[in-house]
């Protein structure tokens, strides 16, 4: 774990992120698994599934990285391979993780989130369109239930994932004002979340609400970077500066770039990729263990004994 930890956040290093699955893997693997929900409930200690979920979250993690390196216009043929039989190594072992906590789905929110984000993120690459449109229905019903039962798990990722899905008219029949309504929901519970501004300020232009979209452009100004992986930073601010340019706010386009620039300045490992990613994209991003790992102790120590 302490391996798995310490590379687990490398979003801009492919391999070293890979590694980091593997070590999370071995580690889930050494835990032994709930085999009912009563015993999960009576025995089943909080750090071990604050363990497993923290590792799946990485999972979810690492197809957002493949992912965006399959969008390289230079892929090569031997990376194109590389990129695949990780993904498949990733799919796999993040499948064999959800098997393992079946019997606490139905008991933890967390738990049912990642597993939405998980079948929305490892069908994005070699997989049918029916598969894909699967996965997003089987996500829907888990994001449904534990936005219900706890609208505040994981500071609102829930929320986050559900509005990306129902801004998927094709994919999901449709809901621009509730997918919108989400997002605003989980920017409330989490204002430090860039992707939620890029989504949200997508969504106001694409709806000709052009104050919104300037108000969340300078809302993104206000955020803490510290809370937000730097690749990820990166990236954000990226695609946010094009969207305040296709707003009409020139000057926010220009903080936003100004702030990227330092980032990159500050940290000259992390990737100076970016261009406007799609919806799709959105649904890979998961959260950091910390996160997690506060969420599972106030449900774990909520629950009657």
């Amino acid at each position: 774990m302490k391996a798995f930890e310490a590379a687990a956040t490398h979003k801009w290093d492919r391999a070293t992120m890979g590694c980091a699955i593997l070590y999370g893997t071995e580690a889930v693997e050494q835990l032994s698994a709930p085999s009912s929900a009563l015993w999960a409930i009576l025995t089943f200690r909080a750090d071990k599934v604050e363990t497993t979920l923290g590792v799946l979250a990485a999972h979810v993690e690492y197809f957002d990285v493949l992912d965006k390196r399959y969008s390289d216009p230079d892929l090569s043929v031997a990376l194109s391979s590389e990129l695949a039989v990780r993904w498949e190594q990733t799919r796999a072992s993040g499948a064999e993780i959800i098997a393992r906590i079946k019997p606490l789905l139905s008991s933890i929110p967390e738990a049912r989130i990642l597993r939405a984000a998980f079948a929305t993120a490892s069908t994005r690459r070699d997989t049918t369109s029916a598969q894909r449109i699967a996965a997003l229905r089987s996500a829907t019903v888990d994001l449904e239930r534990a936005i219900a039962d706890n609208p505040e798990a994981l500071e609102g990722t829930g929320q986050r994932l559900l509005g990306q899905i129902l801004l998927l008219p094709a994919k999901s029949g449709g809901d621009t004002q509730r997918g919108i309504a989400l997002l605003e929901a989980a920017h409330q519970l989490n204002p430090n979340d860039l992707s939620i501004h890029r989504m949200l300020v997508r969504a106001y232009l694409a709806n000709g609400e052009n104050s919104k979209a300037t108000a969340m452009l300078l809302a993104a100004l206000e955020a803490d970077q510290a809370m937000e992986n730097p690749q990820d930073y990166v990236d954000d601010t990226k695609d946010l500066g094009e969207l305040a340019l296709q707003a009409g706010q020139p000057d926010i386009s220009e903080r936003l770039m100004e702030r990227r620039a330092h980032m990159l300045a500050d940290r000259p490992e992390l990737l100076a990729r970016g261009g406007l990613t799609s919806f799709g994209d959105e649904l890979a991003r998961a959260k950091p263990d910390a996160l997690i790992s506060r969420s599972i102790q106030n449900t774990w120590h909520q629950r009657p004994r």
